[in-house]
């Protein structure tokens, strides 16, 4: 994306005074109503001060962080094989797309509460919770995104991977290679997804 791109749509780092302005409104407001909650017949652990968020936060250990993070980090690979896998399958199988996409369309518009509390229903470990709900809400997004990316594929690239007469498994590898690129919307270069798809097959795809 272009450098003046980036200004426009508001991603080149920098806060405009609109947004500073929003976040201390926000912040103000969350901190009054922490105050009130009580007369308001809110639970106080509902709206927190910040006071009590700093000190809960000071409570944690790098132990705890790391635990988080590794169950996050693996739900989200979990989730993103599992979705490239079925991605695949649906590539290579026009029936199997017609049966998986109408149910992925269904899963995408649940709420992410909603599969909160079906994780806190059906199971009892927070493993299973942490990666049934990433899994869930995480794994459509790989699927739809990768599917989408492998589909946008020029078609003289195609035309090109066929020439080598390859299996499907090895062209639906040449797809992927390339699919970055097409899922943003961009032309995948000569130099690159030809040549890698040329590197694999000189290693012995032959």
């Amino acid at each position: 994306m272009h450098p003046e791109e980036y200004r426009e749509a508001g991603l080149d780092g920098r806060f405009s005074r609109q947004a500073v302005l929003s976040v201390l409104i926000f912040a103000a407001l969350w901190e009054a109503l922490s105050y009130l909650a009580p007369a308001l017949g809110i639970p106080a652990f509902a709206i927190p001060s910040f006071a009590r968020i700093g000190r809960s936060l000071l409570t944690i250990t790098p132990i705890d962080v790391l635990v988080t993070l590794a169950r996050v980090i693996g739900a989200l690979i979990a989730s993103f094989v599992l979705g490239v896998a079925l991605a695949i399958l649906m590539y290579q199988s026009q029936r199997l797309e017609n049966y998986l996409r109408p149910m992925i369309r269904l899963f995408m518009a649940v709420p992410v509460v909603s599969w909160i509390l079906f994780a806190v229903l059906w199971f009892r470990g927070v493993e299973f919770r942490i990666a049934f709900v990433l899994i869930a809400v995480c794994g459509p997004v790989f699927l739809i995104d990768a599917f989408d990316a492998m589909r946008n594929v020029p078609r003289e690239l195609r035309r090109m991977v066929r020439s080598f007469r390859p299996t499907a498994a090895r062209s639906t590898a040449s797809w992927t290679l390339c699919a970055p690129r097409s899922r943003l919307g961009r032309r995948p270069r000569s130099r690159s997804c030809p040549r890698s798809w040329a590197r694999t097959h000189q290693a012995g795809w032959r």
